[in-house]
């Protein structure tokens, strides 16, 4: 059973050989770390360390 673009398995129209493709997932994906880093502090500084 084929898995559907998103699930670990590159897109069929995905070109990695494009820089803008690589640096929009690059940034994305660094955007969204950041994110979750301070929700997890947010979390720890307002509802547990109080």
């Amino acid at each position: 059973m084929p898995l559907e673009p998103g699930h670990g398995q590159q897109a069929p129209d995905d070109d990695e050989s494009d820089p803008a493709i690589r640096w929009g997932k690059r940034l994305g994906r660094a955007l969204g770390l950041i994110l979750l880093v301070y929700l997890v502090w947010h979390l720890y500084s307002t509802y547990l360390a109080a």
